[in-house]
């Protein structure tokens, strides 16, 4: 099953197909450009899914007229089957916990499969001969997942592609949903300047 993003980027991609560039008044250029030029993001679990709709459209031949011209993952939803430093230490912090995320994983993950998948661990993946998006990634000190999320930033230099990693040393999982905290605002900020950047380098 396709995700709501993947089918996004799939009908967008078939529209391009079917009108051809020749039919394309300047308007409907200028609204190709803006759809066909994609930066995919989201945040914990949403950032899992940004991910593997990535890893797919990089693969895949039907979405060939598809460019990710960029991606956000806000404090992304990984794991694998050790646990880390973070997840051993930070506990009873707001929202995550080892025996959620255990929870979280069985339910996702295919029968039979353990965190080592890739739909949970990233780095079983090469991506090094694929056209990855360039990638910012958001840690927060107070999440358990933070291990995580860093030896995904790490994954995709080593990988050879360009990451941006952005910390939060004094925040939790999830902390951009409460508007009255100053950094929820810094971070919209941060990834308005992120989007606008990679914007940017495609249409220069």
């Amino acid at each position: 099953m396709l995700s709501d993003e993947e089918n996004e980027i799939k009908h967008v991609a078939c529209t391009q197909r079917a009108i051809g560039d020749e039919e394309l008044t300047e308007r409907k250029r200028r609204r190709r450009f803006r759809e066909m030029n994609e930066t995919p993001g989201d945040n914990s679990a949403g950032g899992n899914i940004a991910h593997n709709v990535a890893i797919r459209v990089c693969r895949e031949r039907c979405f060939a007229a598809v460019k990710l011209v960029g991606m956000i993952s806000i404090q992304p939803f990984f794991g694998g089957e050790e646990r880390t430093a973070a997840e051993r230490s930070l506990v009873g912090m707001p929202l995550v916990s080892p025996e959620r995320t255990d929870w979280c994983w069985r339910a996702m993950l295919p029968e039979g499969a353990n965190r080592e998948h890739e739909a949970a661990k990233p780095s079983v993946v090469d991506i090094s001969g694929l056209d990855y998006p360039d990638t910012m990634v958001v840690v927060a000190g107070f999440d358990p997942l933070k291990d995580w999320q860093r030896s995904y930033y790490e994954w995709i230099k080593l990988s050879g592609k360009r990451a941006t990693l952005v910390e939060y040393p004094n925040m939790f999982h999830a902390f951009y949903i409460f508007p009255e905290l100053p950094e929820a605002g810094q971070l919209i900020q941060q990834i308005k300047d992120f989007v606008e950047e990679r914007v940017g380098s495609v249409s220069a």
